[in-house]
């Protein structure tokens, strides 16, 4: 099929085509785009993650030139779709819907795709860009740590979605409150809360700086039920598992946010929830140098879409407004598995 083109044969067939020969023409061009090595490893690479052209050229290590043209293809073909993130674009495979057209046959190419093994030295390059972002991450609250909270808060209220956490957490709680454990607690204004509403509350943090000010506050409200631990994503599975996990403006600043919500899940209790408040798309590229943000904001689709691939159903949602334009979601999701 090396004659054809990528989405030029999906192209919407002329009134006298039948309408059989329109999907076969639909079906062949899509798998077409997605039958190739470089672009069938693209799809892999993006199931679970967000890259650039420039990051998939150094993982695949081929020409920048070759890999906009495969990006091209599998975008028309509606394989991936784009985000612009000030003056960067990024990639991730696009979401599935049931009702779509030749979903099923996406499905199953997705699925099989899935299930192959990725080259080792593509895994290691892999590696390397998450390094890369979470050092960028890491040196920001290494400088910034002490005037992080000032730079917050020309995005978020101090204490703006407290109320709304406590309506959620009344409404979908879970069942039981003996652990709730918060990612990356920053200045620590939600321990103080949680310690109120749980037995035991552990903080992580991969910033000492920001968790020296978390632990003052601690100190200074003589709380005992609480434990602050310097890690990463990674951390959540080495403590307790929780009844309810917290992340708060956390996402944005994770190398691989999709992964996070795997994490989550093996960091629950059967049936625990996870509660995640985080910001909507924005192209405000200034917080990226102002308050470390790797990413700006995310779809809500986006994430349920990472939370439904790691077993988490969605439970509920609310949206706030916020300062200088930002808004902000809050989700609920719980653990599927049975005890």
């Amino acid at each position: 099929m090396t004659g054809r083109t990528s989405r030029a044969a999906v192209s919407p067939p002329t009134s006298d085509a039948p309408a059989n020969e329109a999907d076969t023409i639909d079906a062949v061009a899509v798998l077409w785009a997605a039958g190739d090595t470089q672009r069938a490893l693209v799809l892999q690479l993006l199931a679970r993650d967000s890259f650039g052209v420039s990051d998939l050229t150094d993982i695949l290590a081929v020409p920048q030139s070759a890999l906009s043209h495969h990006l091209k293809i599998l975008s028309q073909a509606g394989w991936v779709t784009t985000r612009k993130e000030g003056t960067n674009t990024f990639y991730r495979r696009a979401v599935i819907t049931p009702h779509e057209p030749l979903a099923l046959m996406r499905r199953a190419v997705v699925d099989a795709l899935d299930q192959w093994p990725l080259d080792s030295k593509i895994l290691h390059r892999v590696a390397i860009v998450h390094q890369q972002r979470q050092k960028r991450s890491e040196e920001f609250f290494a400088r910034h740590a002490a005037a992080f909270r000032q730079h917050q808060d020309q995005i978020v209220e101090p204490g703006a979605f407290v109320e709304s956490l406590s309506q959620l957490l009344g409404a979908a709680g879970p069942a039981d409150r003996r652990l709730a454990v918060e990612l990356g607690p920053g200045t620590g204004e939600l321990l103080l809360w949680l310690a109120s509403r749980f037995r035991r509350v552990i903080g992580i943090d991969t910033s000492a700086g920001m968790l020296a000010q978390a632990r003052q506050r601690v100190r200074a409200a003589t709380l005992k039920n609480v434990r602050l631990v310097l890690g990463d994503t990674e951390s959540l599975v080495e403590q307790p598992k929780a009844d309810a996990l917290f992340s708060a403006m956390v996402l944005h600043h994770l190398p691989s946010p999709a992964t996070f919500f795997s994490a989550a899940r093996a960091a629950l209790t059967p049936g625990g929830r996870l509660f995640l408040i985080e910001l909507c798309p924005h192209q405000q590229d200034w917080v990226r140098e102002c308050c470390g943000d790797l990413w700006l904001g995310f779809e809500p689709e986006e994430l349920r879409d990472w939370a439904s691939a790691a077993q988490l159903q969605h439970l509920q949602a609310q949206y706030l407004t916020q300062r200088n334009g930002f808004r902000i979601q809050l989700h609920v999701f719980q653990e599927n598995s049975t005890p």
